[in-house]
Formats: C-alpha cells, sequence, structure tokens
C-alpha cells in the first residue's frame, strides 16, 4: 500500500537510498535532503514552498520539465511532469521527478561533491601562492 509523504512544521526528510514514492508536500520551514535515491510525486509537480528547503547532494544534474507523462485519470486529461537526475557522491542515481526547476528557486540548492570544493579549494590557494612569491620576487 503506498501513503502520502508530507512534512510540515519544521520537520526534516533524510534520503539516503532507496525511494520515496507519493512525496505530497513540505511546508512550514520543513527540510528534504536527498543523498541518493528516488523521489516520485503524488499526481502532479511538487509545490516547494518559499518556507522551506530541498538539499540534493551530488553532481552532473540535469533539469527537464517534460521528465515523465502522467496518463489521464478518468475522464481527465494527461499532463507532464518535470525531472531531476543526478548521481551521488557513490555514482549512484539521483532522480527527483516533479520538482520545481532549481534555477528559478532560490530554497532547491543543488550541492556538489566535496571534491569539488577540495579542487577549487587547491586552486585557490596554489593562485595565492604564485601571487606571494611573485609579490616577495620584487
Amino acid at each position: 500500500m503506498d501513503v502520502i509523504v508530507a512534512a510540515s512544521d519544521s520537520t526534516t526528510i533524510n534520503l539516503y537510498k532507496g525511494s520515496l514514492g507519493m512525496l505530497g508536500g513540505l511546508f512550514d520551514d520543513s527540510t528534504l535532503n536527498v543523498y541518493s535515491g528516488y523521489i516520485d510525486v503524488f499526481l502532479t509537480n511538487f509545490d516547494v514552498s518559499p518556507t522551506t528547503t530541498v538539499n540534493i547532494y551530488g553532481y552532473g544534474f540535469e533539469y527537464t520539465s517534460n521528465g515523465r507523462w502522467m496518463p489521464p485519470i478518468g475522464e481527465g486529461q494527461g499532463w507532464w511532469v518535470s525531472k531531476l537526475t543526478g548521481y551521488d557522491f557513490d555514482d549512484g542515481p539521483i532522480t527527483f521527478l516533479g520538482i520545481s526547476d532549481p534555477d528559478t528557486h532560490d530554497n532547491i540548492n543543488l550541492i556538489p561533491e566535496p571534491t569539488t570544493f577540495l579542487l577549487l579549494g587547491l586552486g585557490g590557494l596554489a593562485l595565492l601562492w604564485k601571487i606571494t612569491l611573485r609579490d616577495f620576487a620584487a
């Protein structure tokens, strides 16, 4: 039996592996942390309210607004739901169906793998060292 999952009142949901089916919503300062796995929504695109936070940890993210076709229910018409894909730090897949576009929502955070930050930091240190040596030689 599937149940609709929703969070409110400062609740935090952490998804490390596996799947979360039928995500109904996040409300009232709640947080969703996704480290790996598959998230599906209940019927339509997932609305991320401005008071909530979604953190998705990984790399290689790709967003498409027409990620999956939802067939009609009863006499209604079908519709598209969005899809965000990427990889976790162990190269496992991340799929989030029905999420809003992270580029247009400040509270949806795509957090890159730690290696990216490490390389960026090492590049900054190398640049600083080169500038320091140039100033010392002058």
